[in-house]
C-alpha cells in the first residue's frame, strides 16, 4: 500500500472512489473520498408534435407535448416545475422555427419564471421565410418554481413549426447545473 503526501495530507493511492465521489482532505494528516458535486438532474427536453398557429398581438404559451427526456417527471402541461430538493441554478434554452407572412415583423420569445419574465429575446423577421429564434441562459430556481416558454408576434399571425415539419427545429431544454 502506497501512501502519498499532498499539501501535508496523506493519500492512500490504493483507495478508490465510488461513482460520484471526490477526494477530500478530512484533516491536516488524513484524506477520504466524499460525495461529489451531485447530479445535474433534472434534465428535460421536449418538442411539439405538430405546428402551432399564434394570433398577432397575443402572448401565447408554446406547446411542447412530446417529452424526449424527463428524468424527474418535472415537465407537464408545457411547464417545467423544480422538484423537491432540486433548487439551484439551471441552464434553460428554447428554440423555435417560425414563419409569418409579414415583412419586417417583430417577434418575441421568452421564458416565464412563475409568470414573470426570466429572459427574453426579440427577433425581426426581414422577409417571408422561416426563421429560427433561440434564447438561452442560466436562471436561479427554488423548489416549486416554474418555467414555460411564451411567444409573441407583434404584427401578424405566425406559425411555430413542430417537429413533424422539420426535425429538431423547435424544442425546450432545461437541466440543473452542478
Amino acid at each position: 500500500m502506497a501512501i502519498t503526501i499532498l499539501n501535508n495530507r496523506a493519500i492512500n493511492r490504493s483507495d478508490t472512489a465510488s461513482a460520484g465521489q471526490n477526494w477530500t482532505a478530512t484533516s491536516a494528516t488524513a484524506s477520504d473520498f466524499q460525495a461529489g458535486g451531485g447530479a445535474n438532474t433534472p434534465i428535460v427536453r421536449a418538442v411539439p408534435s405538430g405546428s402551432q398557429s399564434i394570433s398577432a398581438s397575443t402572448n401565447t404559451t408554446v406547446v411542447f407535448n412530446t417529452e424526449v427526456i424527463d428524468t424527474d417527471s418535472a415537465f407537464a402541461s408545457n411547464t417545467f416545475t423544480v422538484p423537491s430538493g432540486k433548487a439551484g441554478k439551471y441552464y434553460a434554452s428554447a428554440t423555435l422555427l417560425t414563419n409569418t407572412a409579414a415583412n419586417n415583423s417583430l417577434q418575441r420569445l421568452q421564458f416565464k419564471k412563475n409568470s414573470s419574465d426570466a429572459m427574453y429575446g426579440n427577433y425581426r423577421m426581414v422577409n417571408h421565410e422561416s426563421n429560427t429564434i433561440t434564447i438561452f441562459g442560466i436562471v436561479d430556481l427554488a423548489e416549486g418554481d416554474t418555467l414555460k416558454v411564451n411567444y409573441y408576434s407583434y404584427q401578424e399571425t405566425s406559425e411555430i413549426y413542430g417537429n413533424d415539419n422539420f426535425a429538431g427545429g423547435t424544442s425546450i431544454n432545461i437541466f440543473k447545473l452542478i
